[in-house]
């Protein structure tokens, strides 16, 4: 079924599930994301921008905004690569990275 989906599609429908914080089946944010990673070519910056800002919610909702790794340092999950979080933040700050890069 994703695979019939248009960029502009998957970008709302991340947005959606962020905005209703939706973490029972964080698979589906997953795969919606690497869906929009895999459709760069196709999808305009407005349309990345929003997933990943959806990324962010989400690792925000599922990882915990104030979780501190390191507290001496101020650490937080947003500040480690995407191979030492767990593996619903890692799924997150991977795609995150990847739009991120596709902007800049």
């Amino acid at each position: 079924l994703s695979t019939q989906l248009e960029p502009i599609d998957i970008s709302n429908a991340l947005v959606a599930y962020a905005k209703a914080a939706y973490t029972s089946d964080p698979g589906i944010i997953d795969h919606l994301a690497e869906s929009m990673v895999y459709r760069f070519q196709d999808s305009s910056i407005r349309q990345v921008t929003r997933s990943l800002w959806a990324c962010a919610k989400m690792s925000e909702l599922d990882c915990g905004e104030s979780e501190t790794i390191n507290p001496y340092l101020g650490e937080t999950a947003w500040d480690q690569r995407p191979e030492q979080q767990n593996d619903i933040c890692a799924s997150y700050l991977t795609y995150a990275h990847d739009m991120a890069s596709y902007l800049s």
